[in-house]
Parts: structure tokens; sequence; C-alpha cells
């Protein structure tokens, strides 16, 4: 306890050396905010404002997406509890809580009492556990009955194609029926073979044996009545040629799923973002779209 307050009262001090200033709402972050907080999960607004935000983030900064955040609910939305902060810094950007307390506690002795109080509450704010901050959201496009934006579903898996899998088999919620311990277990250990085979092929290893039986696995994941595990199987047949069997990637072509459909034909960019790929292409003659 003397620690903490020691830390607190070191960053109160840092603070007012630095002056604390008014936070001037920007009416394009203040918009986004508002459908979020007012949306429900299962509402496309819901995460076209998710994806708004963090384009928001990464243009204006961190420190200026929370604090506006932090206007919204203490001057704008007034709820008892604070739900965009709530939403974006614990749940949806997994913002450190540290860093979060820190910017929180520039307003510790903010002119606007709502604020003020505000702020002083989220640097006050009990640790939660880091595992917990994208479970909001992983449960949330588990049960979605129809296509969660593809950068949803990347920003929710770390852009790790695994994480789908690892992330969304064995869990059920209220809408729908148990989930068979057996059937999670075959997926958890299908994506290992799958990975081991993609590892070995990514490192030019002769290995005819793990790939058949990746093979195997991507063809029961593209039969899955599951969208998530589908998706898994289109991003993973991106990845290498060899695990593009004709029927499963005609299979895949035409599923249901749009976001299936479109995925499995899109290509691979090792990593980089489209333009950079392309940039990069220019300097490497002859390199395919994904490795063969």
């Amino acid at each position: 306890m003397i620690r903490i307050c020691i830390i607190i009262f070191a960053l109160h001090g840092l603070t007012c050396a630095q002056g604390t200033g008014q936070i001037e709402p920007d009416p394009s972050v203040q918009a986004a905010l508002g459908r979020l907080t007012n949306a429900k999960v299962s509402a496309v607004s819901f995460y076209e404002a998710v994806l708004e935000l963090k384009t928001l983030r990464f243009k204006l900064g961190e420190r200026q997406v929370f604090e506006q955040a932090l206007y919204h609910d203490a001057v704008v939305d007034r709820r008892a509890e604070p739900k965009a902060i709530e939403l974006l810094v614990w749940q949806l950007f997994k913002c450190n809580d540290r860093m979060a307390r820190i910017i929180a506690m520039r307003h510790w002795d903010s002119p606007d009492a709502d604020i003020r109080n505000l702020a002083r509450k989220v640097v006050l704010k009990q640790h939660r556990d880091t595992l917990y901050r994208s479970d909001f959201l992983v449960g949330s496009l588990w049960s979605a009955r129809k296509d969660p934006p593809m950068e949803l579903v990347e920003h929710v898996t770390g852009g790790d194609p695994g994480a789908i899998i690892q992330k969304f088999a064995g869990r059920s919620d209220e809408d729908e029926p148990p989930v068979d311990p057996a059937q999670a277990r075959a997926d958890w250990l299908g994506e290992r073979i799958i990975d081991d085979a993609h590892w070995r092929l990514e490192r030019t290893y002769d290995c005819p044996v793990h790939v058949a039986a990746a093979v195997r696995e991507l063809d029961r994941f593209s039969r899955s009545p599951h969208w998530w595990a589908r998706l898994y199987t289109a991003e993973m047949l991106r990845r290498h040629e060899s695990f593009r069997r004709k029927d499963i990637v005609e299979r895949l072509r035409k599923d249901e799923n749009k976001m299936v459909a479109e995925w499995v034909d899109r290509p691979y960019y090792h990593g980089m973002m489209p333009e950079e790929f392309q940039e990069w292409k220019k300097s490497m003659p002859g390199m395919p779209d994904r490795p063969k």
C-alpha cells in the first residue's frame, strides 16, 4: 500500500510539474465513441466504430484517443461506470493499465470537476488480469451470426491464424449448445499438426508425411459448421501452395460466409501490407505471392 501511494504521488508531482491542460473534444473521435458506447455488441455499427477508433489511435496517438474517451465518459455520457474507457482501453485495445493510469494522472487536478473525478477513479482502478482484456471481444465474435469485419478478427487474433482455433475452439455461450470437449481437443491438436507442417515448409524441409497430415486436418476444418474454423482453413491455404488441395479450395470459394470465400484467394503478403509487399517485390524478381 505504501509503495502504491509513493508511485501515485510521484506521478502526481511529475504531472503538476508539467501542468494540466483542458481536454479539447475532437469531433471525429467523439462521434466514433458515441457510436461505440450506444451500439449493441451484435450491431455492425459497433464493429465499425472499433475499427474507426483503431485507425484514429494510430493517427492521433494512444494518449489523445484515451483522453477523448475520458472526456466522453465524464462530460458527454456521464454514466455511473466509464463505458468508453472500459471498452476502449481494457477490452478492445488491450491498453497497458499502467500507461492508462499515467495518462489519467495528467488530469488529476483538472479544473473540470467531472474529468478530475473520473481521472482519479481510473488512476486508482484495481489491476485487471491481462488475459481477460480481449475475452469480451472474442466471445462476441464467436457468437456472431453474420460476417464480422476481417480487420476485427485480425485485431483479436493478433494476425496469428492459429490463435483463431486456440481462442475459439471449445467456447460456448447461452445461445449455443455445449461444446463437445473431445471435438475441442481434436481442433486444438489439428491446429498444432498444421502449424508444425507449416513451420517445416517455411524452412524448406522435405516433409511429405507432415504435409499430408496437415492437409487432412485442413480438409476437416473446411467442413466445419463454424465460420471461424473455415476462415482459419482459408488463411492457411493462403500461406503455402502445398496446402492448396483443389477440392478444399473450391469448397471454400463457395462458402456461404463471404469473408471465407474471398479470403482463400487473397494473396499472401509475407506479413506485409499489400503496398509494402508490392514495393518489396520489385526488388525480388520472380517472388511469388505465397511460398511454394
